[in-house]
């Protein structure tokens, strides 16, 4: 009877994991979550662009966060590391192997409908700028960053979901928008659609004179032929008045419809009894028109910036104004 090699019985021995990225930071006051989110922006930085990662925990002491996590953004991924939060001394110190084992060359594989790194990345810059978003507006953003991706039910059911999640672990207040309400994509979509000021021709159609869409949403708007009338009949540029006035509730929402041109007067017979046969009449010639958040210093600086220009491209005069 043959004995049994012993080669058989030998245990190999595991490998060791080699860590090439250590880092040690100080954050005072981290919850779990807390502790998890600081992971996963260090794992994102250490590779280099935006991953997901599973994290698993080890140490359930109430001082003491212990997670490993490895790399949920590819197949095969052999990228990896550990996290481990000291509530006493406040330190975080992460470890993980060498970034060239992550390649996003070997990402998720093949469905064209996946939310990818890139694509979540695109989401949370946008809704870190925007409260309230559309669905379908976002959806449609996508294809344009992202003209590979396959716009499916199922991606839609996939952002709906990330986004949810994304909120309770930012805590974010960001909402899919009513539709009565105006947000910030309703706004671009309108500046990509209009013609802008050095691109239109003398029509009847508006243009995009000007705009700006940050904390001081203000879009000025114009008719090329209107200018170009208006400007005709001005008998004397230097004696002109320009005048300018913001009205609310013409809109929906809190917006506010601002408004600039010149006066004319002009003189003739009244029609309104009690008043002179003869006189002076003031007329408000409207030339651009604003829809705004506000009235402040910067929607009016915008709106008379915009009046000038237009007035100089279809009036063929450059007003100065004093």
């Amino acid at each position: 009877m043959k004995r049994p090699c012993a080669k058989k019985h030998l245990k190999k021995p595991a490998a060791t994991t080699r860590w090439k990225c250590k880092a040690s930071l100080s954050r005072s006051s981290l919850d779990r979550d807390g502790v998890k989110e600081e992971i996963r922006k260090w794992a994102s930085q250490v590779s280099g662009q935006l991953i997901d990662i599973r994290l698993s925990q080890h140490d359930n002491r109430p001082d003491h966060y212990r997670y490993t996590w490895n790399c949920a953004s590819c197949l095969n991924c052999n990228f990896r590391g550990v996290g481990t939060y000291d509530v006493t001394s406040e330190v975080l110190e992460l470890i993980a192997t060498d970034a060239d084992k992550h390649t996003m060359d070997r990402v998720y594989g093949g469905r064209k409908d996946s939310l990818l790194a890139g694509h979540k990345m695109f989401i949370q810059e946008y809704l870190g700028q925007n409260t309230s978003y559309r669905m379908q507006q976002l959806v449609e953003m996508l294809r344009e960053k992202f003209p590979d991706l396959e716009v499916t039910d199922k991606l839609e059911t996939k952002l709906k979901t990330y986004i949810d999640n994304w909120k309770k672990r930012h805590r974010q207040d960001a909402r899919v928008a009513k539709r009565e309400d105006w947000v910030t994509a309703d706004f671009q979509c309108l500046v990509r659609e209009l013609p802008a000021l050095e691109d239109a021709v003398v029509s009847d159609e508006l243009v995009l004179v000007d705009h700006r869409i940050d904390e001081q949403l203000c879009l000025v708007f114009a008719c090329p032929k209107l200018v170009q009338e208006t400007a005709k009949r001005v008998a004397n540029w230097q004696w002109l008045k320009v005048c300018a006035d913001g009205t609310y509730r013409m809109v929906q929402g809190d917006y506010v419809v601002v408004s600039a041109g010149f006066l004319s007067k002009t003189f003739g017979r009244h029609a309104h009894p009690g008043e002179p046969e003869e006189g002076f009449t003031t007329q408000f010639n409207e030339l651009v028109l604003a829809i705004a958040h506000k009235e402040n210093t910067e929607v009016y600086s915008l709106l008379f910036s915009a009046l000038v220009n237009v007035v100089a491209q279809f009036g063929e005069v450059v007003p100065r104004l004093h």
